[in-house]
């Protein structure tokens, strides 16, 4: 597809203010799930081999995911919306009443389509079919599951996704219908197929930790030697999605539209790049471990601390960490903080072991390793957050 034609067809689309969704109308809580969503689908792209790719944010709908960053063909809608109790219903979801029963209130005098247009079904049927340079498709996404009955007989509450071409007969007979409102100048019909709604397992509550773990799994196999440094490597991706996000100025260009709003595999292949550059930590935890033992640390106990170290990290790649562990790690950040290690590491461990963790009721050992890792981690941090900037 033609370069210019594709991007001149999003920038269109970036200027309808019945289809453009702008940064900055969200809740700090649904924001940070749109952007840990986001990342997490970053990294199962990765993982499924794809050559290409360039999110859009808060462009038009809440996240696009384009095939490619300047020849792109293919386009995937997303509108990404938190829900902190029960399931999405059909009249949420669409505005319509349950077929078989009435509109009330203020509802009764309105058209099926002028309900269905300003709802989150209305918005992804109308930017798909804006997208007429594109093979495009619409996924209602959220953490709860939505509570509507299927052809097959089951809800697509129970699924990970479904099509609404999958809906019973009078849910898809009612939308069809209300949808027919769209087609009031000549353009492309939009198949059901083309839409649809999932689930995802991410947490509202504590994005971080669930994509941490999917991040640190990532870099664990592709580069073991900095598996450690996933979390200033997540942070920093988070804060450059954050800023694109974030922007509510028009743009001017299709150029402006990319370069404001989106985000390639080219920059995260270069954050990746980046980390893989910045110090192997391995190595330092093992000179520090060295460096405890030529100040008479015993080996037994350089074994234990090994061995607690080890155990820590894989809690951490299995985003499985206790409350206890977690709330040590932010202890032994404020005294590192706080405190400068000197001429002895084995007395700077010593003075740190007396002062925190000491109602957590960890082991000796883990606390000990998580003081001498989060130490070596201090570092190494500034270099690998400024590393990360694209």
């Amino acid at each position: 597809m033609d370069m210019a034609s594709a991007w001149d067809n999003l920038f269109q689309i970036s200027a309808l203010p019945d289809i453009a969704e702008t940064g900055g109308a969200h809740n700090q809580r649904a924001t940070d799930f749109q952007r840990y969503w986001s990342i997490a689908e970053m990294v199962a792209l990765e993982l499924s081999g794809s050559a290409d790719y360039l999110f859009l944010f808060e462009a038009f709908q809440d996240v696009a995911i384009l095939d490619a960053e300047l020849n792109p063909s293919r386009l995937r809608i997303y509108q990404i919306k938190k829900k902190d109790r029960n399931e999405w219903t059909w009249a949420e979801l669409t505005r319509l009443p349950i077929p078989g029963t009435s509109k009330r209130g203020k509802l009764a005098s309105l058209s099926p389509y002028e309900l269905i247009s300003s709802s989150a079904i209305g918005k992804l049927y109308a930017a798909v079919r804006a997208c007429t340079q594109f093979d495009a498709e619409g996924t209602f996404l959220s953490n709860a599951g939505c509570d509507i009955p299927l052809s097959s007989g089951d809800s697509a509450a129970t699924t990970v996704s479904s099509k609404l071409s999958a809906l019973d007969a009078p849910l898809a007979s009612q939308l069809a219908s209300a949808l027919v409102g769209f087609h009031q100048e000549p353009s492309p019909t939009v198949s059901l197929d083309r839409l649809g709604v999932a689930k995802t397992e991410i947490s509202v509550s504590d994005p971080h930790r669930h994509v941490l773990g999917i991040v640190s799994q990532f870099i664990g196999a592709r580069s073991p030697d900095h598996a450690s440094q996933s979390k200033p490597f997540l942070d920093a991706l988070v804060a450059q999605v954050g800023v694109l996000g974030g922007r509510t100025e028009k743009c001017t260009t299709p150029t402006e539209l990319r370069t404001r709003h989106g985000y390639s595999r080219a920059q995260f292949l270069r954050a990746l790049q980046w980390l893989e550059a910045t110090p192997d930590l391995r190595q330092i935890w093992n000179d520090w471990l060295n460096r405890l033992a030529s100040e008479g640390t015993p080996p037994q106990h350089i074994t234990r601390i090994r061995l607690a170290h080890s155990r820590a990290l894989q809690a951490r790649l299995a985003a499985a960490e206790s409350p206890e562990a977690l709330e040590l790690e932010t202890e032994c950040d404020a005294w590192l903080a706080r405190n400068a290690c000197g001429a002895s590491l084995r007395d700077f461990i010593s003075a740190a072991v007396s002062q925190v963790g000491r109602q957590s009721g960890l082991d000796h050992f883990e606390i000990v390793a998580t003081i001498l890792w989060k130490a070596v981690q201090s570092c190494a941090d500034q270099t690998s957050e400024n590393s990360y900037e694209a």
